[in-house]
């Protein structure tokens, strides 16, 4: 798969760090720097490279490579034929990013968690003291 912009482009600096966890070149508050990181993570899990290519001023263009043979990924199939655990308890989410708040909430919920949402610390605070009487995992 291939993605492609022509935007700014990137300068070796950012393009050597691109892929560490909640790098970003936004500003603060813009977003977290966790989508390549997770892109990064997936591909790698599967035994997938992702190529990048990017030029100041001439955009970016991004190469996902994913082995094409079953046999041929580092995991077995037979994993993902067992029973997950399920969770207990109630786990309270704080993101300020609606998409990986409701995910990461709709992932917990799915595995047994109660899930508690908040956008930031603050409210995240408030829930915490609300719900005093639980034993909250963040």
């Amino acid at each position: 798969m291939n993605v492609e912009d022509n935007g700014e482009g990137m300068s070796e600096q950012v393009k050597r760090r691109l892929f560490e966890p909640f790098f970003s070149t936004e500003e603060d508050g813009k977003g977290t720097g966790l989508g390549l990181a997770m892109v990064y993570g997936t591909v790698k899990g599967h035994g997938g490279v992702v190529k990048v290519y990017s030029e100041v001023g001439r955009g970016s263009f991004f190469k996902v490579l994913l082995p094409l043979k079953k046999d041929s990924l580092p995991i077995s199939v037979s994993i993902f034929e067992k029973k997950t655990a399920l969770g207990a308890g109630t786990v309270l989410v704080v993101d300020d990013e609606d998409i990986i708040r409701g995910l990461l909430g709709e992932m917990l919920e799915e595995l047994g968690f109660t899930v508690i949402s908040t956008r930031d610390g603050t409210e995240g605070l408030e829930k915490s003291i609300a719900n005093e009487g639980k034993r909250l995992m963040w």
